[in-house]
């Protein structure tokens, strides 16, 4: 990817772009191959929404999903962390016993 695809990500994607600017990678194989997907992160990011929404995109119990190669699946993963450092009290599960604990 080159530095006009980077500039078109901060463009189209500002929250993303924004909390991803220190490390300054942004996640151009998502980019290049699931922009929607994007698209949707970018529109839930920092809310309860967002949280929920990365969290199905990588645990599915649907056998039909082909699921996301490695490059799309560590962008991913990396946008989840990111969302979960930024947002803790956004990840708060009443089910779970464990979340409760600091």
């Amino acid at each position: 990817m080159n530095d006009t695809t980077s500039a078109e990500f901060v463009r189209k994607f500002p929250k993303l772009a924004k909390a991803l600017e220190s490390s300054g990678r942004y996640p151009l194989h998502a980019y290049s191959r699931f922009e929607r997907i994007l698209q949707q992160i970018e529109a839930v990011w920092g809310t309860l929404a967002g949280h929920e929404y990365l969290e199905t995109l990588l645990l599915t119990n649907r056998t039909d999903r082909q699921g996301f190669d490695d490059p799309v699946a560590s962008e991913l993963i990396r946008i989840h962390l990111l969302h979960i450092k930024q947002y803790p009290d956004r990840h708060q599960n009443p089910n779970d016993p464990f979340s409760q604990i600091n």
